[in-house]
């Protein structure tokens, strides 16, 4: 077993919050990171899109292990329904010195159609477009043959993106890829009328867009064989327990066991946290780390059903994710480098008690990695256990983690907590107080993000949105500024005092000796113009008062 090294152990907070002028906004400190000297270490990413967790995540996590993320200008990536510019990013990227990464991270889906939501219609070309495209990576494997280059590639979802446009038939689209498959007469009779009611001009352009994408899945899995793309996940989007994915998937996974490329491909469960995943395996690999991984479950019942949106059991989940980051899973709790702790209890009484407790043990250790994944089991919060979270901090242990997450799906929370506290015990690495500011900037934005919006202001707001007439998943630009404006002035108000309570249990000492990092002028943006995703951005100033 190969031991995590140079952890940088310090706890997250000394000081109490204070808000101030603005400071330099994320794209700003995106320049700044970008033209760091050329002797630090760094990781090209070409992202699956510009939201948060496909971008800024993978970015602030690179950090906690010391390392660079250069990205295509985001104006390249698209938004939300207005694709990315693949040809642009080509350009892009053939002007970047390759020599100068020790890896990179490549979303095909961008670099095929112009990112996630394009992926899913017809529209953003035809699979000769897309494999055209995909052949750049052959002509930078040929110009830099010894740069890594790990990929991913999505298994489409059932459900199309909501456009302003298919609201009529979106739902009916996913029944028909449910039941479509089915041969029993039910389902077939259901699937006949099902599509009687989708437009026949939908149904057929959507059967396209299926095709074409498992035929590139296929291709992205020959630049695997050709060793062209040294690492690649094949990764399931949102999912359910039957549908047209089963047999796409199957095939593929068919494919990979009959051309023995298991070593270099894995197909999972979860898309949006796969970037974190691959920037962990890429930067432990380098540093020839393999962590184990010890899972510890809050439910075992939990442990062996299907989480919502996925169509494996959580624990099947769980073990890929571990693999796709570079570790391998044990289940010797004793020696194992990192334990990950699933809590999957919600509305247990006593569960949330119990189960911190085991978690402060394990943090009062202090030997070992502590990761927390706060799943919601039903898919109706999309975000933290406010319980769970509470009591973690009256405990005053959630500060001193490695690791917590809790958004969107057991995938998302799992990859994203999976790779912090990986990334915070690898190697040991210059600049270590850069690396420790880090860990503080990435553990309060997921308490603010995945405890404070998710869970307690964004069902809040969907309500006051709904009674003012607005679609909370469709807002204008005007509606969009004004609640970004409203959701910033109350997440300020909740978080000055949530702040509070973790530095009266912080170390007096303060988390970096004298200096004392804080955040300041907390922002809140609505990226896509929806409540779904936000992307945060604050400053920790430093000093003590």
């Amino acid at each position: 077993m190969r031991r995590a090294r140079g952890a940088v152990m310090v706890p997250l907070f000394a000081v109490v919050a204070s808000w101030v002028a603005p400071s330099p906004g994320i794209a700003q400190a995106v320049a700044q990171t970008v033209a760091q000297p050329q002797d630090t270490r760094r990781v090209l990413l070409i992202p699956l899109d510009d939201r948060p967790s496909s971008r800024q995540f993978p970015m602030r996590i690179a950090e906690i292990a010391g390392i660079t993320v250069v990205t295509p200008p985001r104006e390249l990536l698209g938004r939300f329904t207005a694709f990315g510019d693949p040809e642009a990013i080509a350009t892009w990227l053939r002007a970047q010195d390759l020599a100068s990464f020790e890896s990179a991270i490549v979303s095909l889906d961008m670099l095929a159609y112009g990112g996630l939501v394009a992926s899913r219609v017809n529209a953003s070309g035809t699979a000769a477009d897309a494999r055209r495209r995909l052949d750049l990576l052959r002509e930078l494997k040929r110009t830099a043959p010894r740069l890594p280059i790990l990929a991913a590639s999505t298994i489409m979802r059932l459900a199309p993106t909501a456009d302003g446009v298919n609201e009529s038939f979106r739902v009916e689209l996913a029944r028909w890829a449910e039941l479509s498959d089915e041969r029993d007469s039910a389902s077939v009779a259901e699937t006949g009328r099902v599509a009687a009611r989708i437009p026949a001009a939908a149904l057929t352009a959507y059967r396209e867009t299926r095709t074409r994408n498992a035929t590139i899945n296929r291709y992205a899995t020959d630049l695997a064989r050709d060793h062209v793309v040294d690492q690649l996940i094949l990764s399931q989007d949102d999912a359910r327990a039957r549908g047209v994915h089963l047999e796409e998937r199957a095939r593929l996974q068919q494919h990979i066991d009959s051309a023995r490329l298991r070593d270099r491909i894995s197909v999972q469960a979860g898309t949006d946290e796969v970037a974190m995943l691959l920037l962990t395996r890429a930067v432990l690999a380098h540093g020839g780390e393999r962590p184990h991984i010890a899972p510890i479950y809050s439910s075992p019942a939990m442990q062996r059903t299907l989480m919502p949106y996925e169509d494996v059991p959580l624990e099947t989940t769980v073990r890929q994710l571990i693999q796709a980051a570079g570790g391998e899973e044990t289940t010797d709790v004793e020696r194992a480098d990192h334990r990950l702790f699933v809590y999957t209890s919600r509305g247990e009484a006593g569960a949330a008690a119990r189960f911190v407790e085991q978690i402060r043990r394990a943090v009062v250790a202090g030997d070992r990695g502590v990761i927390v994944a706060d799943i919601d089991p039903k898919g109706d919060v999309q975000g933290s256990d406010t319980t769970f979270v509470t009591t973690l901090i009256e405990a005053g242990i959630f500060a001193k983690l490695d690791a917590y997450a809790s958004w969107n799906t057991a995938g998302n929370t799992l990859g994203t907590a999976l790779a912090q506290g990986m990334l915070h015990r690898s190697g040991s690495v210059s600049h270590a107080p850069d690396r420790a500011r880090a860990q503080h900037w990435f553990l309060l934005d997921r308490l603010f993000d995945d405890y404070l919006y998710h869970a307690v202001l964004r069902p809040e707001a969907m309500t006051e949105l709904r009674a003012r007439g607005w679609n909370p998943t469709q807002l204008d630009p005007g509606q969009s500024a004004v609640t970004a404006s409203m959701l910033t002035t109350r997440l300020r108000t909740m978080a000055a005092p949530l702040v509070e309570r973790l530095a009266a249990r912080a170390d007096p000492r303060g988390a970096m000796g004298s200096s004392c990092p804080r955040p300041v002028d907390l922002r809140l943006r609505l990226p896509w113009s929806r409540l779904f995703e936000s992307e945060l951005d604050f400053t920790l100033a430093a000093g003590c008062r």
